[in-house]
């Protein structure tokens, strides 16, 4: 009898061995800035249909509990960067130490997925969170200028007003944490959003809505990020809108003109880097019916 549960408390214990098995690493893009809220997903080789998946802290550590150690497949993405699909790992029983390199995305692609939907609740996603990235804002047919405040009407619960303000799940504008890079960048007398960043800039923007951690100190009505370009080893620039267009009413003169630069680049390569943005705005309205020198108004 007590050869028996000798065997039998050792092989509880080779059973909590087994199980002992966790994948703790950081996702970080290719300038090795942490990724908030990425999606890191395990799937096991042996052809089990379990997943095992988490999302990134701000400092974009994630950890993940296996059932057994064996052969994994990694996959993790996350707004604005290339998916990493099918990274092959050999787990071991312990801790186990991952790291994931992202790549922004540098290009305009277009793809198709269709599947069912999932009735599955993600637990460790706290908030509502809706993103748009760089690329997907500068194909936006603008009705006016080419402008951050035009674009942000794209997004979920944000609209705006006839009066050029912004308003987000219905509250007002300032009641709205505004953030760049991290950095709350409102007005700090109104509260208003008065900064006039360039479209090229944006490497994404999104919107955060529900409960909030620590980071965003207030917003009432909600968060908007928005998070720029980063420079890499390559140099890189794009100039849009830089000829003027001329209008023949009452006159050849420029018309409405908003030129836009951006140029990045390596300051050492593997070590620093640089982004800069320029935008600029000129408009010149004409009146026909007002005689000559009254007729124009120029901004």
């Amino acid at each position: 009898m007590r050869q028996g549960c000798l065997l039998f408390v050792f092989a509880m214990c080779g059973v909590a061995a087994r199980a002992q098995v966790r994948v703790s690493g950081e996702v970080v893009s290719d300038t090795n800035a942490p990724l908030d809220l990425a999606s890191v997903t395990l799937v096991s080789s042996s052809g089990a249909s379990a997943k095992f998946s988490a999302f990134t802290a701000p400092t974009g550590a994630f950890s993940i509990d296996l059932p057994a150690a064996g052969e994994y497949v990694v996959n993790a993405e996350h707004d604005g960067y290339f998916q990493l699909t099918g990274r092959h790992v050999t787990l071991s029983g312990g801790v186990n130490e991952l790291r994931l390199v992202l790549t922004p995305l540098r290009e305009v692609a277009q793809s198709v997925d269709v599947a069912a939907s999932s009735t599955q609740i993600e637990l460790d996603r706290a908030t509502s969170h809706e993103s748009m990235s760089g690329s997907d804002l500068l194909n936006i047919p603008y009705p006016t200028n080419q402008s951050l405040r035009n674009a942000m009407r794209v997004l979920p619960g944000l609209v705006q007003d006839n009066q050029g303000s912004i308003h987000l799940n219905g509250g007002a504008e300032n009641q709205v944490l505004y953030t760049l890079d991290g950095f709350n960048v409102a007005d700090p007398l109104t509260g208003n959003f008065d900064s006039r960043i360039s479209v090229e800039a944006i490497q994404s923007m999104q919107v955060l809505s529900g409960a909030f951690s620590a980071e965003y100190g207030k917003g009432s009505a909600g968060v908007l990020e928005v998070n720029t370009k980063l420079g890499d080893d390559r140099l890189r620039y794009s100039a849009t809108n830089f000829i003027p267009g001329l209008t023949s009413e009452k006159g050849l003169h420029i018309g409405s003109w908003t030129p836009r630069l951006n140029f990045s680049g390596p300051i050492r390569k593997g070590r620093a880097w640089f982004s800069d943005s320029l935008t600029a705005q000129y408009d010149d309205t004409v009146i026909r019916e007002l005689p000559r020198g009254q007729d124009s108004s120029t901004s």
